[in-house]
């Protein structure tokens, strides 16, 4: 029987909508900004933070893109100080550590993630396109067959960490840019295989399984 993953219900009833002017305030972020939210997961990922820096440097002057980063705060001041080098301080903005996540879920268009079974569940329930990076050293490459549970219906796109890259990243984000119809539609998509009513429903299994109804 599959419930789905369990999530905080600031995440399952999340409108990123109504949400999205006040979150990007928060952030200090234009509100017609092209916003990419790119995530590591709690402790980073090298690998995206390196692209991150990339695509400063490529969309450097671009006013009209912004690149909100998680670092990770092992990884915080290195990162802030190869953003000043690359003179991509205009375009990415890096934070450490997000007390909720649901900001930068609100304040993005689209989200460059790592491919944990939590944050594909998270992605899937708040509608959010996404172009999903798998661990590679992920334990029997399941964060591969995680990123494909969203690919296969086309609410997001698996890229090798391998060719995730300012170059390769780069062009793939501008044609979304580009095509907001296909944006939406990818938002869509993800959300139709979201599970947002996992929780309650593995609480009344439980409750049933226990005979005490509920």
């Amino acid at each position: 029987r599959v419930v789905g993953m369990p999530l905080d219900p600031e995440v399952t009833t999340l409108d990123r909508a109504s949400r999205r002017a006040a979150a990007r305030a928060s952030l200090g972020l234009p509100p017609d900004a092209f916003v990419v939210f790119i995530t590591g997961g709690s402790q980073g990922a090298a690998s995206l933070n390196a692209a991150a820096v990339g695509l400063g440097r490529r969309w450097a002057g671009d006013g009209g893109i912004k690149v909100v980063l998680k670092t990770g705060r092992a990884h915080h001041e290195a990162i802030e100080r190869e953003i000043r080098e690359a003179g991509a301080g205009d375009v990415v903005k890096p934070v450490s550590f997000f007390e909720r996540i649901t900001d930068a879920y609100a304040a993005a268009d689209l989200t460059v993630s790592r491919a944990g079974a939590g944050t594909v569940a998270e992605l899937a329930a708040v509608g959010m396109p996404s172009i999903l990076v798998p661990y590679p050293f992920a334990s029997d490459d399941h964060q591969t067959v995680n990123a494909r549970s969203l690919a296969d219906v086309g609410g997001a796109e698996s890229v090798a960490d391998a060719d995730a890259t300012a170059d390769n990243l780069g062009p793939k984000l501008e044609a979304l840019r580009a095509d907001r119809e296909r944006l939406a539609s990818m938002g869509e998509r993800a959300r139709a295989v979201g599970r947002p009513g996992a929780a309650a429903e593995l609480a009344q299994w439980v409750l049933d399984l226990a005979g005490v109804g509920g």
